[in-house]
């Protein structure tokens, strides 16, 4: 189930992208010339079209107009998913939980697509890029291709489980710090920060309920090694995120590998969501609170109400935001609100 946008012109040229070694930003890449465009069974303009949408999908490359033929650059390094490499990531216990691992270059969403699928209970897909990645509230997840992970992975429970996206967030950040990252917190519900205010991560859960049970998709956004040119693009503001960002790579001040990463991920999510519904939250509050950026700090939620100011007092054995309001001490579910830091909280 991949985009029709994606065709065999693509395919061929994320080949020779994949396989390109760029030791210098002034090493050209490709030549555009009779040679390069005799390699495809396509006219000329489907591969300058599949050219463009590289570049709008956020790929990082580069053309020299003033050369003749033209010249193209990939100005850094790309890894391309693969199973075999996540795999070995992983634990044997975990790859045999595994049951269904799919990897598509491009998809709408990955959450969208297995909550489509009727794959057994533990199954994960993974994409290169996604054209309609979101967060929570309908937010845009922007991520640009092959530059960071856009995960999801499908569990099944006898019931809804209760505050599971800020106790996975509590593993997410563990291995990171573990891969090197410093200066972590979590804004609750789902947001991984660095220094409480530029986002890493973020985690979107959606539920179906069937006869089998309650069918859990948990989607994963995670910036590894971005070109910031590309995130703040003013030419196509819907691929600006709503807040600064950070990459993981240079918080960990090394070149990371997205499959290692994605198989290390992979491996602490399903090991966490073996035990969470004997568990529940009670197990994770104290990481939580250890990790919590807003805790002590001013807050303000944006409800169906209104805006409620207070101070944030960390959260309670389900999941619930304690906030001591002026009108007294209230507590707010994550699916109630959407919550800012005040700037004076920084």
């Amino acid at each position: 189930m991949n985009s029709p946008l994606f065709n065999s012109v693509h395919q061929q040229l994320l080949r020779q992208f994949a396989t390109a070694c760029v030791t210098a930003a002034d090493k050209p890449v490709i030549s555009l010339d009779k040679t390069f465009f005799a390699q495809f069974n396509a006219e000329s303009q489907q591969v300058v079209a599949a050219l463009k949408d590289f570049t709008d999908w956020g790929l990082p490359l580069r053309f020299d107009d003033a050369t003749r033929p033209r010249q193209l650059w990939l100005t850094a390094d790309i890894e391309l998913l693969d199973s075999v490499s996540i795999l070995s990531s992983m634990s044997a216990s975990s790859q045999t939980r595994l049951k269904h691992l799919d990897i598509f270059p491009l998809l709408n969403s990955t959450n969208q697509y297995l909550l489509q699928q009727d794959f057994p209970a533990c199954a994960a897909c993974l994409a290169e890029y996604q054209q309609a990645g979101r967060g929570r509230q309908g937010r845009r997840w922007f991520s640009p291709f092959a530059s960071g992970l856009c995960l999801s992975l499908q569990w099944q429970f006898d019931k809804p489980p209760q505050a599971l996206a800020l106790a996975l967030a509590t593993v997410i950040a563990k291995r990171l710090i573990q891969l090197g990252a410093t200066d972590l917190s979590l804004k609750w519900p789902n947001d991984l920060l660095w220094k409480k205010s530029k986002k890493l991560a973020g985690l979107l859960i959606e539920t179906r309920h069937s006869r089998a049970g309650w069918k859990v998709v948990i989607g994963l956004g995670l910036n590894i090694a971005q070109p910031g040119q590309v995130l703040f693009d003013t030419e196509n503001p819907q691929n600006s995120p709503d807040q600064p960002w950070v990459e993981l790579q240079s918080l960990c001040r090394q070149k990371l590998s997205r499959n290692q990463v994605a198989g290390l991920l992979l491996n602490d999510l399903i090991e966490a969501l073996e035990s969470y519904e004997q568990q529940g939250f009670a197990a994770y509050q104290a990481a939580w609170q250890a990790l919590d950026a807003c805790y002590l700090q001013a807050v303000t939620l944006h409800t169906e109400q209104g805006q409620i100011s207070g101070i944030a007092q960390g959260v309670d054995e389900y999941g619930g935001l304690r906030v001591q309001t002026l009108n007294g001490s209230r507590v707010f579910v994550s699916g109630e609100v959407s919550l800012r830091l005040d700037k004076t909280a920084h």
